[in-house]
């Protein structure tokens, strides 16, 4: 974000270095290009070259001394990294592959050995057949129960009383 605030540039080879001098604290942050020439390792045996000069105040020799050192390590071969995220793709890839072979095994097997015993298609027609007959059976029970309710009788036992028992219409009312 600092980076990109003070356009130190957007090509991603830009190195800052933060100084604090109320704690007497250097940081050095690369880019993410310079990371290849300015390692973790070289940020570290930079920065206690210079831990001296900084714990002396002596602000302007560190300053000039961590320049310079920046300065050659970014005109010198970058560093080989180790690229993970291409393994990682790799990984991924390949574990891909093997399970959707050992799932189109399985299923190629099951499919074979299914195939293999004449009896068993008469012994799953007759499976499902039966499991059909259960659930009308039971299907037809719960409806049953449902409709024969006692505390919700669907049929009224008495019938509706006559329209001309009700008090309360007139005799120019109309009922629809």
């Amino acid at each position: 974000t600092l980076e990109g605030r003070w356009a130190l540039g957007d090509c991603g080879n830009s190195v800052i270095v933060f100084v604090w001098r109320h704690y007497k604290k250097m940081i050095i942050w690369p880019a993410r290009l310079a990371e290849r020439y300015i390692t973790m390792d070289e940020r570290k045996n930079i920065l206690s070259r210079v831990n001296d000069l900084v714990q002396n105040d002596r602000w302007s020799e560190a300053l000039t001394q961590v320049t310079h050192e920046l300065h050659e390590e970014l005109k010198g071969e970058p560093e080989d990294r180790f690229d993970t995220g291409t393994l990682t793709l790799i990984v991924a890839v390949g574990f891909a592959f093997l399970l959707t072979l050992l799932i189109t095994c399985c299923v190629c097997a099951f499919r074979c050995c299914g195939n293999l015993a004449e009896d068993n298609s008469s012994k799953s027609t007759s499976r499902v057949e039966s499991f059909r007959t259960e659930v009308f059976r039971r299907g037809s029970a719960i409806r049953r129960s449902i409709s024969r309710s006692p505390k919700f009788p669907i049929r009224n036992a008495s019938p509706a009383p006559p329209l001309s028992s009700l008090s309360f219409l007139n005799d120019d009312t109309t009922m629809v």
